[in-house]
């Protein structure tokens, strides 16, 4: 399988200008370009420009995968809309052959939220498509104080630190890291789940810890107790199409989603055991569930076996490969039934009666030896 890059830039707070379009058209002639987006694919080749760089001169987010693993996802925030304090808590290494981290930092006016880790076994074959456009809302929520979906991808980095060789007993953070309401995730924490392949376990454990809050918060009371003249501003923010308004109101009205200013630590150690526990628990539910259904389907076809039976001679009578491979695909199911319940036997003189009456029909016969063998 050859190699393959795809690369995903957003403009969201405002458009590419003419010259912006010309500096970032210039970088590839793979590049698909547009005021609000640009896209760079690459096989055999490597983009020839610092992402970061890129990112803080032209766009707020970039998404990026190879199909040999490696997964990265950055954002740029304006510096007074975020809580840099705050998201600084979420930074985190993992030591492994491939780079793996969350890197927080400021850098000119901004703040650079960058997110990198690799899947050993590889993403196999890679469309071109639109992945950035479902996690572009994660950058929205950060801004407004949301960060459940941040928590679920550094919840990966947190497993994965637990499971490696670096880990250490007394390893601990805050307990503010974890956001209120955790669980059921909205639509870009599944997304961010899926992307960093999430432990539902985990998630789950961590739900245990999470502070669960009642009702919305009041904005219209607040926004009416404002000044005046602060609203006159807001209005004049509107007029001028001003990106981020909302995130910035309700900075200002002061919606809290994280449990900030608490000083409670929770060891990781202690997550981890009682995720490993959730993990048995739900090993042990999905084999009797398996079970439950394994049953389910043997019965089936205990209660239909002369009805099998009969479309199995028919098939074979009908005289054609198609036909051929029903009825072996329907003694497969009769094996598989008489084995369940130990009555191989029965099977047996079935197949038997097959082989000797039907012993002519040599494509059907080579067919069932291909795929059943008689039991001793």
């Amino acid at each position: 399988m050859s190699e393959f890059q795809y690369y995903e830039f957003h403009a969201v707070d405002k458009p590419l200008n003419s010259e912006d379009l010309e500096s970032v058209r210039g970088m590839s002639s793979r590049v698909q370009l547009s005021s609000r987006k640009a896209v760079f694919t690459y096989s055999y080749s490597d983009f020839r420009y610092d992402e970061e760089e890129v990112l803080i001169n032209y766009f707020d987010f970039m998404f990026y995968i190879a199909n040999w693993g490696s997964k990265r996802i950055m954002m740029k925030f304006p510096a007074d809309l975020v809580d840099y304090e705050f998201l600084r808590k979420y930074r985190i290494s993992v030591i492994s052959s491939y780079a793996q981290d969350i890197r927080i930092f400021k850098k000119s006016e901004f703040v650079i939220l960058d997110i990198s880790f690799s899947e050993e076994d590889g993403l196999g074959w890679i469309e071109e498509d639109n992945y950035g456009e479902e996690f572009l809302n994660i950058r929205d929520e950060i801004m407004r104080g949301d960060y459940q979906s941040l928590f679920v991808m550094w919840l990966r980095f947190l497993e994965d630190l637990y499971k490696s060789d670096e880990f250490e007993f007394d390893y601990s953070f805050d307990a503010s890291l974890i956001p209120p309401n955790l669980l059921p995730l909205n639509a870009s924490g599944r997304a961010a789940q899926e992307f960093c392949l999430v432990s539902q376990d985990w998630l789950d454990v961590m739900q245990l810890y999470s502070k669960q809050e009642e009702g919305e918060t009041d904005f219209e009371d607040r926004i009416f107790r404002m000044p005046k003249d602060r609203m006159a501003q807001y209005l004049q923010m509107i007029l001028r199409d001003e990106p981020n308004l909302k995130a910035r109101l309700v900075k200002e009205l002061g919606d809290k989603k994280a449990n900030k200013g608490e000083d409670e630590q929770i060891r990781l150690a202690e997550i981890g055991e009682k995720a490993a526990v959730v993990e048995q628990s739900r090993r042990k539910v999905e084999q009797q569930e398996k079970a439950q259904q394994e049953l389910k389907k043997m019965n089936d076809i205990l209660q239909n076996e002369d009805k099998i039976k009969q479309e199995i001679i028919e098939n074979i009578e009908l005289g054609n490969s198609k036909y051929y491979k029903i009825a072996v695909s329907k003694l497969q199911e009769l094996k598989s039934m008489n084995e369940y319940f130990n009555t191989q036997s029965d099977f047996n003189t079935f197949l038997n009666q097959i082989t000797s009456e039907y012993s002519r029909k040599s494509s059907f016969i080579r067919m069932l030896e291909m795929t059943i063998s008689m039991d001793e």
